[in-house]
């Protein structure tokens, strides 16, 4: 075993590419890849009776997400997988975030569209030569200042984004 490489009992047994359904307890249990989002190998898990999806990284509720860059993610793969998502579930669906209260279709919503505003807004910014440094200082809005009070600043968030886009 090479240094750094996970023993075989660490492995996982089933692999997927796109998705794959399991039945659990009476119920079916549909686990989602979500290519290039918060790392390039999360997945969401809808509970297909119950109309419920667990979000996990990719909806942190009420606060900027983490996009892990080191690890395949991307915000423009975050934003899509959204997309995806929020084309999927019905307003009924109950949504479970991976940070943050439970939630329904209405608050993934909202989510999405902060998370896509303030990424254009950085993205714009950018391609007028503003650096990041001068975009955390002019700050995103006082109505996203509770946004920043999680896992992730506002000024992380922005650096995220301004880092996720190339030139």
């Amino acid at each position: 075993m090479a240094s750094g490489d996970a023993p075989s009992v660490a492995l996982p047994v089933v692999t997927y590419d796109d998705d794959v359904s399991i039945h659990f307890n009476g119920e079916m249990v549909t686990l989602i890849h979500m290519p290039q989002g918060h790392t390039d190998t999360d997945s969401v898990v809808y509970f297909e009776d119950s109309d419920v999806i667990h979000m996990g990284d990719h909806f942190f509720n009420g606060a900027f997400p983490f996009v892990d860059l080191a690890n395949g993610g991307t915000v423009q793969g975050y934003i899509d997988n959204l997309e995806k998502v929020l084309s999927w579930i019905s307003d009924d669906t109950s949504v479970i975030p991976g940070h943050g209260p439970l939630a329904a279709k209405s608050d993934l919503l909202n989510f999405y569209n902060v998370v896509k505003d303030t990424s254009i807004d950085i993205r714009v910014k950018k391609s007028q030569r503003m650096s990041a440094e001068e975009i955390v200082a002019e700050g995103l809005g006082a109505e996203l200042e509770s946004w920043g009070q999680g896992f992730i600043s506002e000024e992380a968030w922005i650096n995220t984004v301004y880092n996720s886009y190339p030139r």
